[in-house]
């Protein structure tokens, strides 16, 4: 079974990178697709996923202080101070007690893939399970850019396209995928076509600038990014991706979907930055 699963990854891949020689090409053939699949995929909601998690960060390192002398005290406080837009006071108390659990105990891929197996929502599993692993196989190295991510996801997109017929099959992929372009554009440096914000607070602890877009600090921009992937995922049950942007409805909606997956990855930046703290 691990040969078999070894030589579906390998054929990814090499469909990948093949297909990377058409960038261009690619990039229009994807836009078309999610242009003609409208009523199957609601890429408005999908999109809203990232605009809120990007916002929901934001709002909680505003209620951050990076120079505290105990870095979880504080970012326990700032998501307990954070007011976050659209959300009941029920979906702010699951979100507490998900911090807390994800503080701890933070969801792995193994969970994420445990959780679509008992789905009882989707069908080609397997598939949809081989998709978000080739994802999740970011290629980052020193020279990465956001262009670069970018266009590997977006050739596994189209791939998806072409082989998922089952709507909430796909929904599951492209939202993840989506997620996970406005996570990395959150969590790189800006010369690297990142907004800076989160790529300077998971090196909060570096006081050589020089050092922090090296090869190791993007990898780590790019593990904090995958953790918001793996929390709306199996975090926020694995539905949960199609509850919040179809229906039936999940146990919570969009933006604490968003918000969940957000608070994973700001507690994958804030224990980087601990580490790097305490080696000054």
């Amino acid at each position: 079974m691990k040969n078999i699963k070894k030589i579906l990854l390998a054929f990814f891949c090499i469909s990948i990178i093949v297909t990377a020689c058409n960038k261009e090409k690619n990039n229009a053939v994807l836009q078309n697709k999610k242009s003609t699949n409208t009523q199957i995929i609601p890429f408005d909601k999908i999109l809203q996923l990232g605009e809120i998690h990007n916002a929901a960060l934001d709002k909680i390192f505003d209620n951050f202080d990076i120079n505290a002398d105990d870095l979880i005290l504080e970012m326990d406080n700032a998501i307990l101070s954070t007011e976050f837009d659209g959300i009941s006071d029920e979906e702010k108390e699951f979100l507490i007690e998900y911090s807390n659990r994800v503080k701890n105990n933070p969801y792995t891929e193994t969970d994420l893939f445990i959780a679509i197996q008992e789905s009882s929502f989707l069908e080609n599993k397997d598939l949809i399970i081989n998709f978000l692993e080739n994802i999740n196989l970011l290629p980052i190295d020193d020279e990465t850019t956001i262009d670069n991510l970018f266009s590997y996801i977006n050739e596994v997109e189209v791939l998806a396209f072409d082989q998922l017929s089952n709507p909430e099959d796909l929904c599951v992929v492209i939202a993840y995928s989506e997620l996970l372009k406005s996570s990395l554009k959150y969590w790189f440096p800006e010369d690297a076509g990142g907004i800076g914000r989160g790529f300077n607070i998971l090196n909060s602890g570096i006081t050589d600038k020089s050092k922090k877009t090296d090869g190791k600090g993007k990898q780590v921009a790019g593990q904090a990014a995958l953790a918001d992937c793996e929390a709306l995922g199996a975090g926020m049950l694995a539905t949960a991706i199609v509850g919040a942007i179809a229906p039936p409805a999940s146990v919570v909606g969009l933006v604490s979907t968003a918000v969940g997956a957000g608070i994973s990855s700001g507690w994958a930046a804030i224990k980087e930055a601990v580490t790097k703290k305490t080696k000054r």
